[in-house]
């Protein structure tokens, strides 16, 4: 019977839970919602095979933005959960009924993906694209606030200088927090 106990055996493998503790696999993706494109991050959790999806915060740009998917384990279909092979690079992948287009990943998921024999054929840059909103606000630098000289803004000449130099301040402290 001590015989039987004694033979060596090969140990079971350890749980997805204890092997992929803390590993995650990032990806940016893209989905329209009302004709504007918007960038997200996906985070899928191998240690449970769960998700979420996160976008980015872009300030006055009037959308609902953050936690668009909280931490779950989102359905293909019907009866069978999404795991980490449905996500494919350059396609796009349904969940929660919004169809999201891969369009990049970290450093880490291109290794996991290599190592499981999967091609990626891209690797782009972690941080996301802006979107069109944001290159459509984004202003040059603005000017130095002794930019604009006194002596250029005469009440004697006519309104067109008067409306110039309040565009030029008003720009200048546009997004500033006005204490008084």
């Amino acid at each position: 019977m001590m015989s039987a106990l004694n033979r060596s055996t090969s140990p079971a493998p350890p749980p997805n839970y204890v092997t992929y503790d803390r590993c995650c696999l990032r990806f940016n993706a893209t989905f329209t919602d009302g004709g504007i494109k918007r960038h997200v991050v996906i985070t899928y959790y191998l240690e449970d095979d769960s998700m979420t999806i996160v976008e980015p915060p872009v300030p006055n740009s009037g959308l609902i933005q953050g936690k668009l998917l909280t931490r779950q384990r989102p359905k293909r279909n019907v009866d069978d959960y999404l795991v980490w092979e449905d996500i494919k690079f350059d396609r796009s992948v349904k969940i929660n009924g919004r169809d999201y287009k891969i369009t990049g990943c970290d450093d880490w998921t291109v290794d996991f993906y290599a190592k499981a024999g999967i091609d990626v054929p891209f690797n782009r840059p972690r941080s996301s694209p802006l979107n069109e909103r944001q290159v459509s606000q984004h202003r040059p630098a603005t000017p130095q606030r002794n930019s604009v000289s006194p002596e250029s803004h005469s009440h004697k000449s006519n309104g067109s200088s008067s409306r110039k130099y309040k565009l030029r301040q008003y720009l200048e402290h546009d997004g500033h927090v006005l204490r008084y």
